[in-house]
């Protein structure tokens, strides 16, 4: 099972500490390698935090060709092998610049490390690498594509998936010409693939997939190339004709070759999966999932592109009935200028293209930002912003635990470049806070408010409006703060300035843990009636846990309205509480919890790092969003897919590395006042609701404010601030605001006698 290999790993590299040789091995005079190479290596191990890998200790010894991973041959080191999938531990670090040292090297694999540092540009210094493969578990930072790797003619397999790569696509290919496997999956490029990868004569494996922001028509001439291929180019933004050669390819299969085009905007799919299979011969095309294919028509005059620097563009499909346009992607800090040549009308990033002239030439340019002169206004649906930062606020500051909140509607852009599933559309987005690192995420929240006062109704092929971040605003230090957001094609379309403030002790912000109180609000939610507030841990505000009338009447409602598992679920087998890893449970809820109230708009959260048989699924499930979270039912309507995101506790409880935190936006006026179950579970989309494992569910209190008639209604708002003494210490008065965005009272300001 994962789980326990990971633990026994990290066990074992406790008990069994680094050689301490390792730092001196370099001076002695019984080693076997180049000391250049020696030293390269060890900063290798202490970047890359190899003693997690090197559970038998062989690093330090004075034969190097012992280490674990590293192969000498002539007292060069010719081969690096690390893969975190070897032996389910995975590296963590940076690549130092003496590695460059290794100019013998010829093969490297590091696949599935995850990466704290950008990837280095010294690649061309390794003249012999053969094999360079370094696709990431996980990348801490957007990386720039090392255009060093052109200089490597020996070249047979390059592997550089899921590093964030954010470049434009290089055409760099001829230079290459022993290439055989080229992966660049998962990564950030954007623009055209130029005519140079058809020059990789000996090219049998190409992975382009997953780069939603690579477009255009492309070259199919390169499976003419071999008798074999597999081409993976499907959750792009690929457009055209599918060319004969290729959907009919029935006559000329020769060896294995797999083509996957799905979620693409080809024109001409096939209706179904082509497969053809003979004695020795195997060819398999999936086209399925084209988003464009319905009213795509020619260009009637050819249209050229003309980019200055700053920035990239491609011309898009023509609509039937539309005019033609051509989508601008500015760099980061930079706005599309003007557009010269060609008649037309330049709107924010997208420049409409008019009809009835000649051919031409677009010459597009960009200039720097001032302030926040680079948001781009995408416009408004039934009078709403189509673009939305909704939480934090600029007049109230955000404290405590929050979710960064918003929605994007941007149909001209999201409808050609999002990545669309079988139930709808993942949108990415993408934040920056304090212009630092922007930070990637794949999927957008269902925002059900926002459709219906836009008057859009949500269908397949359709983007999730919705964006959410979990953020603990202790993290930011008290002050000015700003939010911005970019949509999925990386537009910067909103901007927030925003204050944070969270209580001090001690002279430092501190998460207040062990503290409970209550208190009474008067006339509110509605004058005449009092509300009770209770401090609520895992949100660090205050929660509205029960309403009194003019009577002193509670009105909170103590109804359950939990149906039976039997009602819920087609298997009581399918039901069951996680497994124990030590004293924790693998699966847990944190919020809402049985002895809390649930009320107004909260992150419910907890972690999932695997349980039982489908343990080895984990990472399946997390990277294609199959772990969803139900309330009372588990018809399709009631799930909420999670978004999952890195927490350090439990990592470093667990033994692991990755992403097992999750965390959904809820607001409790979606649910009848009373009690409920929510319930954590893996569903696999591809099947029926009964295939869903329940592995920890818990019973909650929800409660959400009436109003003169006993209705549950949205509180708009609520001046009177409210002061509590002695809180969260002795000494310390904090004073109290209601928040609307989160229906519930925020700590804006501290006093400490």
């Amino acid at each position: 099972m994962r789980l326990i290999i990971g633990l026994v790993a990290t066990f074992l590299s406790q008990l069994v500490l680094s050689n301490p040789q390792i730092n001196t091995v370099c001076e002695s005079k019984r080693l076997n390698i180049l000391k250049e190479d020696c030293l390269a290596l060890v900063d290798f191990y202490h970047s890359f935090s190899v003693v997690d890998y090197d559970v038998f200790d062989t690093w330090g010894a004075y034969d190097v060709s012992t280490w674990d991973g590293v192969k000498i041959e002539q007292g060069r080191v010719t081969s690096i092998m690390l893969p975190g999938e070897y032996q389910n531990v995975f590296l963590k670090g940076f690549f130092e610049n003496s590695f460059s040292n290794l100019s013998e090297l010829e093969y490297l694999d590091l696949r599935y490390t995850h990466y704290t540092g950008p990837l280095p540009d010294f690649w061309g210094k390794l003249g012999n690498l053969e094999t360079l493969r370094l696709t990431a578990r996980k990348s801490d930072v957007i990386n720039t594509f090392p255009e060093s790797v052109k200089n490597l003619n020996k070249l047979k397999i390059l592997d550089l998936g899921n590093l964030k790569i954010r470049s434009y696509f290089p055409d760099i290919w001829g230079e290459l010409p022993s290439l055989r496997e080229l992966r660049l999956h998962s990564n950030l490029f954007y623009g055209e693939v130029g005519p140079s990868i058809v020059d990789l004569k000996k090219l049998s494996r190409l992975a382009l997939d997953r780069n939603q922001f690579l477009w255009g028509e492309f070259p199919f001439e390169v499976l003419n190339n071999g008798p074999s291929h597999h081409v993976s180019i499907d959750n792009s933004g690929f457009w055209g004709e599918i060319p004969e050669f290729v959907l009919y390819r029935d006559s000329q299969v020769a060896g294995r070759t797999f083509v996957f085009l799905g979620s693409n905007h080809f024109v001409n799919p096939p209706a179904e999966v082509i497969s053809v299979q003979t004695n020795e011969n195997d060819y398999l095309l999936d086209g399925s999932w084209q988003t464009l294919s319905k009213g795509q028509e020619d260009y009637q005059i050819n249209i050229d592109i003309e980019l200055a620097e700053n920035g990239s563009a491609a011309l898009a499909p023509k609509i039937a009935g539309e005019r033609g346009r051509i989508f601008i992607v500015p760099d980061p800090g930079y706005k599309a200028n003007k557009v010269k040549g060609c008649a037309g009308e330049l709107v924010n990033s997208v420049f409409f293209i008019d009809d009835n002239q000649d051919s031409c030439v677009a010459q597009i340019s960009f200039s720097q930002c001032i302030g926040v002169e680079c948001v781009v206004d995408l416009g408004v649906t039934n009078t709403v912003s189509n673009a939305s930062i909704e939480s934090p606020s600029s007049r109230l500051p955000l404290s405590g635990v929050s979710q960064l909140r918003g929605w994007i509607n941007a149909p001209d852009w999201e409808n050609k470049f999002s990545l669309y599933g079988y139930y709808g559309v993942s949108s990415t987005f993408s934040i920056s806070l304090d212009g630092g690192e922007r930070q990637y995420y794949k999927h957008m929240d269902s925002r059900s408010d926002v459709r219906d006062a836009m008057g859009e109704k949500w269908e397949i092929g359709k983007p999730y409006l919705g964006w959410s971040v979990p953020v603990y605003s202790g993290n930011l230090n008290n002050g000015i703060h700003t939010l911005d957001v970019f949509n999925a094609i990386g537009l910067h379309v909103a901007s927030r300035t925003f204050r944070v403030f969270n209580p001090e002790a001690n002279g430092s912000v501190q998460y207040i843990h062990n503290v409970e109180r209550t208190i009474r609000v008067e006339d509110f939610p509605i004058h005449g009636h009092a509300s009770e507030l209770a401090f609520n841990t895992a949100e660090q505000k205050f929660s509205v846990t029960n309403q009194f009338d003019a009577d002193e009447n509670s009105l909170r409602s103590e109804e359950r309205h939990s149906i039976t598992g039997e009602q819920r679920y087609s298997s009581s087998s399918r039901r069951k509480k996680s497994s124990l890893a030590g004293e924790r449970r693998v699966a847990n809820i944190e919020n809402p919890s049985s002895n809390t109230v649930l009320s107004g708009v909260q992150s419910l959260r907890g972690w999932f790092v695997g349980d039982g048989e489908y343990d080895s699924e984990l990472d399946r499930y997390i990277d294609y969003g199959w772990k969803s979270i139900a309330i009372d039912l588990a018809d399709f309507d009631q799930v909420r897919t999670l978004s999952f995101h890195e927490r350090r506790d439990v990592n470093e409880s667990f033994g692991l590395n990755g992403n097992y935190g999750w965390t959904t936006l809820w607001y409790s006026g979606l649910l009848k006042n009373g009690w409920h179950t929510i319930d954590i579970g893996a569903y696999d989309y591809d099947l029926y609701p009964s295939s869903r494992y329940v592995i920890q569910e818990i019973d909650f209190l929800s409660f959400t404010p009436l109003n003169e008639n006993g209705e549950q209604f949205y509180v708009r708002s609520y001046d009177r601030d409210i002061l509590v003494e002695d809180f969260p210490y002795q000494g310390s008065d904090v004073t109290l605001r209601f928040d609307p965005a989160g229906q519930n009272f925020v700590i804006v300001d501290q006093v400490i006698h």
